[in-house]
């Protein structure tokens, strides 16, 4: 026998192992794969409950998924948005659909897309579209300084502007650039005015052109959200944002020119329309009603003029109608929006996972996540269970216990693999992700109403010692706490806590300043500072000395500032790191410069 056919009959006779072998394999892999597959890779079709979607409707035309742009509708509407009850419709009827030209909205969508929802605004708010306004909104007081210090080739002094037109006040003689601008406000203004005074001022939700078709909101990324998308006009925020900064800018020119009761009128105006904003339902117009409106109208130096301060009927006035305005909206139906919102955008990444890995950014880091072969179902749960954990009273711990353990995940660590093993994994991971991410993009909501309730009550009591000090000839001593308590109405302890930093019982986080008796009276004196711990009312008093050293200072507010309320009526923050000179000139001091002290010393 040939070499040859003994090495072709070797090759027959183990031809049979290796095929067993190649089966044997086969067999192996498939007994581990198969299982893998089911517990890492196979998903199953999203379950419409109130455990994973939430709402249970409407569905959207082809009956797969929930229309959760109608379910925002039928959920924050109010019976009166297309009738005459509703400011916003008056408004719109007044002004028409303002875009504000150049803004980076117009710029990216272009003049089709803001017709599209001209015409979708006018219909929702049962407008004709072919009737003309017949009001024009005057543009900012900036934009008229501007023009005129260019056409002079010099630069606009924004710090004098600033000082006087936003937070003091001004008169034609200071800015006589300005008289034709002041005296188109008075029409326009007046009539959003009349319109503030209607029990509502609803806001139509706008898609866009993509959602209105799809019914799906296009993203490009989990956490890359496009306003607009996300069914609200973000031409319209703009344009309320405007609109409170015409008021505020009338209001510090009356003060100049002794109308204190018109300042007032527009103070009072931007609560109201505070108020009415914050109800339309979302986080954007909950914050900007609260912080922009009423953070601006707390901001307005009332008692600034020394030739006509305030009286005791007009501080009266002041709190007779904060009193009767309407009611802070519940944050339930706050973060109701943010969740239906969220879980629109989760039912979007569904019907389209376009990548398979993802980078998110959420916690002060980035986050990888996999939209590709998710639990859809765990992800619609965990989703839902971190916004139960958000609206959790503060400190909201399991809400903050997430955060924390997110920030504290390193990447290629153990836990960073584990939460990618399984489908289910991957989709727990996604449902933990979106919502922070999405209170990071809008801002938490909590925190906005803790800022804005700090300002408010440091603002009453400021306004409550200026009343003490009209009826009783002095200001009040240590025991201002009882003496100015009666002027707070039937519960005033609640205006003594901040509610970041909770007081107990006979404590305040708030203190009077308190100045030597040949103090000159200035408008810029300091009245009130937030403290950083809750003290005896006893002894929430502070001298001029301890307010420069700032030791006692500080709010509890997670962006890093101190309310503080001035003899002007006027409620700012101060940044903690807020040095002496700084300080000095707030409370009215001269402060020496380089250049006195060298002129001295010669």
């Amino acid at each position: 026998m040939s070499n040859a056919q003994e090495v072709l009959e070797t090759a027959v006779k183990n031809q049979p192992k290796r095929r067993g072998c190649v089966r044997g394999c086969l067999i192996v892999f498939l007994v581990l794969a198969l299982p893998y597959y089911w517990i890492g890779c196979h998903t199953t079709r999203l379950r419409v409950s109130e455990e994973t979607t939430f709402v249970l409707g409407p569905m959207t035309s082809d009956g797969k998924r929930i229309d959760y742009f109608r379910a925002l509708e039928e959920r924050i509407y109010p019976p009166e948005m297309k009738t005459d009850d509703n400011g916003f419709r008056v408004f719109t009827r007044l002004f028409g659909h303002i875009c504000l030209r150049g803004d980076d909205l117009v710029a990216l969508l272009g003049d089709g897309h803001t017709e599209f929802h001209r015409l979708q605004k006018y219909e929702k708010l049962g407008l004709d579209p072919d009737i003309p306004p017949t009001l024009t909104l005057p543009v900012d007081y900036q934009v008229v300084l501007r023009g005129f210090y260019e056409a002079l080739g010099e630069e606009v002094p924004w710090m004098e502007v600033f000082r006087h037109i936003d937070h003091g006040m001004w008169t034609l003689e200071q800015f006589p650039m300005l008289a034709d601008w002041i005296e188109e406000l008075d029409e326009p203004l007046d009539a959003i005015a009349e319109a503030s005074r209607k029990p509502v001022f609803a806001v139509p939700l706008l898609q866009s052109q993509h959602s209105a078709v799809s019914d799906v909101p296009q993203y490009s990324s989990v956490t890359d959200i496009n306003i607009t998308d996300i069914f609200i006009s973000q031409n319209d925020v703009l344009l309320l944002r405007r609109i409170a900064r015409l008021f505020s800018t009338r209001a510090t020119y009356r003060i100049g020119q002794g109308d204190i009761d018109g300042a007032i009128d527009d103070k009072l105006t931007m609560y109201r329309l505070g108020r009415l904003i914050s109800q339309n339902g979302t986080p954007t117009w909950y914050v900007n009603g609260k912080q922009v409106f009423e953070g601006m109208a707390n901001s307005i130096p009332i008692n600034a003029n020394p030739e006509h301060p305030l009286t005791a009927q007009q501080i009266r006035r002041i709190f007779d109608s904060l009193d009767a305005l309407p009611p802070h909206p519940p944050l339930a139906e706050v973060y109701t929006w943010q969740r239906l919102t969220g879980l629109g955008t989760l039912q979007a990444r569904l019907r389209n996972p376009r990548p398979f890995f993802e980078t998110v950014g959420c916690c002060d880091g980035m986050r990888v996540v996999i939209t590709f072969f998710c639990d859809w179902n765990a992800a619609f749960r965990r989703m839902n269970e971190i916004y139960d954990a958000m609206q959790e009273p503060p400190p909201r711990v399991a809400y903050r216990a997430k955060v924390e353990a997110m920030q504290q995940l390193r990447p290629f660590s153990w836990e960073f693999f584990r939460q990618m093993l399984t489908a289910r994994a991957r989709g727990t991971n996604l449902g933990e992700i979106m919502p922070v991410a999405l209170v990071e993009a809008t801002g938490d909501i909590t925190e906005a109403t803790q800022v804005t309730r700090c300002a408010s009550n440091i603002h009453r009591l400021a306004l409550a010692i200026l009343l003490y000090e009209l009826e009783q000839g002095t200001m009040p001593d240590e025991n201002w706490v009882e003496q100015i308590a009666t002027y707070l109405g039937d519960n005033p302890e609640q205006y003594f806590s901040c509610p970041a930093n909770p007081s107990p019982e006979g404590k305040t986080t708030y203190a009077l300043v308190r100045y030597g008796d040949d103090a000159p009276i200035d408008a810029n004196m300091v009245l009130l500072v937030e403290l950083k711990e809750p003290v005896p009312f006893a002894e929430a008093i502070v001298s001029v000395d301890e307010l420069l050293e700032q030791e006692r200072m500080g709010g509890r507010h997670s962006v890093g500032f101190k309310f503080t309320a001035y003899r002007s009526g006027a409620v700012l923050f101060l940044p903690n790191y807020m040095n002496e000179t700084e300080l000095l000139r707030l409370l009215g001091r001269e402060v020496e410069t380089e250049t006195d002290v060298h002129d001295d010393n010669e």
